[in-house]
């Protein structure tokens, strides 16, 4: 009976690929074997990084940030749309808030702190 292996590649100390040899007939050059055990540790986990014995979760990068932070300003900016309709039921003092909450948001640069909401929102 074949035995399943299973492989990491490490580019640039990430993580780039997990590499199971019932899938793939042979992994990528420079892919370290690694257990089962080690396999199944780190399945659904946010491991990105692997040193030849140890498996880690290294910061991201700004690169990798940036998608991510793109994303929750795209979506903080879709929650308050409705606050900026002429009806929507918000004293003028809220809204002056949100617009200000608002233009944080669109002037974030996608790294550092991020805008914080009214207290209220």
């Amino acid at each position: 009976m074949n035995k399943t292996k299973y492989f990491v590649l490490v580019e640039g100390g990430r993580i780039s690929g997990y590499y199971p040899s019932d899938i793939y007939d042979t992994p990528p050059d420079g892919s370290f074997e690694i257990s089962e055990a080690q396999w199944l540790d780190n399945l659904g986990t946010s491991v990105n990084a692997y040193d030849g014995e140890a498996f880690y979760v290294a910061p991201h990068t700004a690169s990798e940030m940036e998608p991510m932070n793109r994303a929750w300003r795209d979506s903080m900016l879709a929650s308050t749309d409705k606050y900026m309709m002429p009806d929507f039921p918000i004293s003028s003092e809220q809204q002056v808030e949100v617009r200000a909450y608002r233009q944080q948001l669109r002037d974030y640069d996608f790294g550092g702190i991020r805008p914080e909401p009214p207290l209220w929102l």
